[in-house]
């Protein structure tokens, strides 16, 4: 039996391949559903990672413009907070990239 190979018929390859893709899709699809990586709060923080700064640093200040947009209209802070934040964030990115060309 398993030393022995059977002929498969190539309908029954294509089949069973097809089955396999409806899986993966339903897979991946159930898992992006569960991700947080939908909210656009959560995608907004990755303007803190160095890399994505790096990558890209117009991206990175637009996530940080829109997080920080949010954190007012919610009366999370105040206008005043927000304009530090972005002072301080530009600072932070001017730093990464002067840490580079060093």
């Amino acid at each position: 039996m398993f030393g022995e190979q059977q002929d498969i018929r190539p309908c029954t390859e294509m089949d069973f391949k097809m089955q396999c893709i409806a899986f993966l899709k339903t897979a991946a699809s159930r898992t992006v559903a569960h991700s947080p990586l939908k909210y656009s709060l959560v995608r907004s923080f990755t303007c803190l990672a160095p890399q994505n700064i790096v990558h890209s640093r117009i991206a990175s200040e637009r996530r940080m413009g829109e997080w920080l947009q949010r954190q007012c209209e919610g009366d999370q802070v105040s206008s005043v907070v927000a304009d530090h934040a972005k002072v301080h964030y530009t600072m932070y990115e001017t730093s990464l990239f002067c840490g580079m060309m060093n």
